[in-house]
């Protein structure tokens, strides 16, 4: 029998295996390495097709808009967007949206109007295109058109945004830019004429007048012109005739047309009391843009004034028509009494023209009136036609003055004289003031022109050949100039014409510096064409040579140029002027 020595107490357990540890804690390793090289091959490959490079940032795409970025109003503009690719990875699937204003954010909003694309929107709403992969480096020109509306000088933001993804990855960026906009001068005059002062219950007349050669781009029926007036207006005949009862409004194709103007009249009553102004304005807009602000608008003030007295004032240039810078400008002021009381204590006052349009040493009063601070007065005290006026009557008073001889230095706007008059007097017991209409006097430019026949220079150059004066039998060659300047402005639209007599050849051998010149050999007529000259202070010559070979003797008489005409529109105020030259003969050859 075996003996066991031990602590003396017997615990079967004590025999039991025990746990194999370290294979458990192998096992539970194993376990968490492969749910780790699981968790890492899943985003290592969300970190590889769904991340993009370090080399790619997303914001080196780059915009530059080509393009006048101060557009006229209502003038159809082109622009080309350039986009370029500087990042270090292709790009694809590029998507260009632009978002066009459309002038519904309330009274100042302004419309950008979207006319054409060289490729082909893919919304109805033209405002989006695919523009296809951009390589590395490489730039993509976006071609546009596109018209502005709102008033000169406001400003509009056009946003433009790119999405697109780089090759090879599947996220999707974006790309925004935008562009400010100033616009300028409307290409349309929209213009209200009328009086600007009438009498309390009168009757007006009142004009509109649209012109501007963006019109030629548009479609008539979709032009409206629109007339708002105030509730003191009593309309009472319309020319045309308004389609709708009530509503002041035409299509542009209604219009009857004066050259280049499109011409509307209203007749109207007005009830307003003495002392008030009523406002009427003129909107032009898109059928299509109803909705929207008008992209040209035009306000006409009226102010209401006792009917008992008159006041009217006139200007006459002294050597023609249309005043020029160093011409002397007349001016009369006839106030006639319409009441039934006798005008007394008579003052009138004229507020004479911007000081910096004519020489102060040629202001000549008459009527014994005086200048003080840019108005000339007259009253009884010192003109004795103002002690009284008697109904029905009227009295006149003068005074004249010489504009510059030239714009001044630094002048921006339309040099135009502007001139007004006020009367106050007592009728009864009731004192009266009234003013005339404001007198607007263009001042148009100064141009010098010659036309002149040679033979020899002022040089002693030959500019013609064959003998002189012409034989019968043989040609000789006279050289016509043209001589145009010193002018005082810039000008536009300029042309010299002339006709050749029948026994007088076109050599067709010219010499200028701008414009271009034609014969046409039907009507036998020379003409030589600029479309903007600047002021000059030194003359430009337009030279071509004509020839004269006479089957008879020939006398000093002989003409070789008919009258020569010139015309010319002033830049400044957009005014037609002609200038006519005599005719040329052999006499007049030097």
């Amino acid at each position: 029998m075996k003996s066991i020595y031990g602590t003396g107490n017997f615990n079967p357990r004590s025999f039991d295996r025990r746990p194999k540890r370290k294979t458990h804690m192998l096992y539970m390793w194993g376990i968490v390495l492969f749910l780790f090289a699981i968790i890492a091959v899943v985003l290592g490959g969300l970190y590889l097709f769904g991340s993009t490079p370090e080399s790619f940032t997303g914001e080196r795409i780059q915009f530059e808009l080509k393009g006048d970025t101060s557009p006229q109003t209502a003038e159809n503009s082109d622009y080309t967007l350039v986009i370029t690719n500087n990042e270090e990875v292709a790009i694809e699937t590029l998507e260009l949206f632009i978002d066009w204003p459309d002038g519904a954010g309330g009274e100042d909003a302004l419309a950008v109007h979207f006319i054409s694309s060289l490729q082909e929107a893919t919304s109805e709403a033209n405002n989006t295109w695919q523009l296809g992969e951009l390589g590395i480096g490489e730039s993509k020109e976006f071609k546009f058109t596109s018209r502005f509306m709102g008033n000169a000088n406001a400003e509009i933001r056009i946003p433009f945004t790119v999405t697109f993804k780089p090759v090879g990855f599947s996220s999707t960026y974006i790309a925004e830019h935008s562009e400010l906009f100033t616009l300028g001068d409307p290409t349309i005059d929209l213009e209200i004429t009328g009086p600007s002062v009438t009498a309390a219950g009168s009757e007006v007349v009142l004009g509109l007048r649209v012109s501007g050669d963006s019109l030629d781009n548009e479609d008539k029926d979709e032009v409206i012109i629109a007339l708002h007036l105030g509730n003191e207006f009593t309309l009472t005949s319309t020319n045309p005739e308004l389609s709708e009862e009530g509503v002041v409004e035409w299509k542009l194709s209604e219009l009857s047309q004066e050259k280049g103007v499109y011409l509307a009249s209203i007749t109207a009553e007005i009830d307003a009391e003495v002392g008030e102004k009523v406002g009427l304005e003129a909107h032009l807009h898109l059928s299509e843009d109803t909705e929207a602000e008008p992209f040209l608008t035009t306000i006409k003030q009226i102010d209401i004034q006792d009917a008992s007295i008159r006041v009217d004032i006139e200007a006459t240039p002294a050597q023609g028509k249309k005043l020029q810078w160093g011409e002397r400008l007349d001016y009369e002021i006839s106030v006639k009494n319409t009441g039934t009381y006798v005008m007394r204590n008579i003052v009138i006052r004229m507020q004479v023209p911007n000081e910096n349009l004519w020489k102060s040493s040629t202001l000549d009063i008459g009527n014994g009136g005086f200048y003080e601070s840019g108005n000339v007065f007259w009253d009884a005290t010192i003109t004795g036609a103002l002690d009284s006026v008697r109904p029905d009557k009227t009295t006149k008073l003068t005074l004249s003055l010489q504009t510059s001889d030239k714009p001044p230095r630094g002048f921006a706007g339309i040099p135009r004289m502007v001139a007004s008059a006020e009367v106050t007097a007592k009728l009864g017991d009731q004192e009266v003031s009234v003013a005339s209409e404001e007198l607007l006097t263009n001042i148009l430019a100064d141009v010098e022109f010659d036309a002149t026949a040679w033979y020899t220079s002022a040089e002693g150059a030959t500019l013609g050949s064959g003998p002189h004066p012409p034989q019968t039998g043989q040609e000789t060659t006279y050289a016509i100039i043209w001589t145009l300047g010193p002018t005082t402005s810039e000008l536009r639209d300029l042309e010299f014409s002339a006709k050749l007599p029948s026994n007088i050849s076109w050599k067709n051998d010219t010499n200028y510096s701008i414009g271009e010149i034609s014969f046409n050999g039907s009507d036998r007529e020379v003409t030589w064409k600029a479309s903007k000259v600047p002021a000059l202070e030194l003359p430009t010559d337009i030279r071509f040579m004509i020839s004269i070979t006479p089957s008879s003797s020939t006398s000093s008489a002989t003409r070789l140029l008919e009258n020569t005409e010139l015309k010319v529109t002033d830049d400044a105020t957009a005014e037609l002027m002609e200038f006519f030259g005599n005719n040329l003969s052999i006499g007049d050859v030097e």
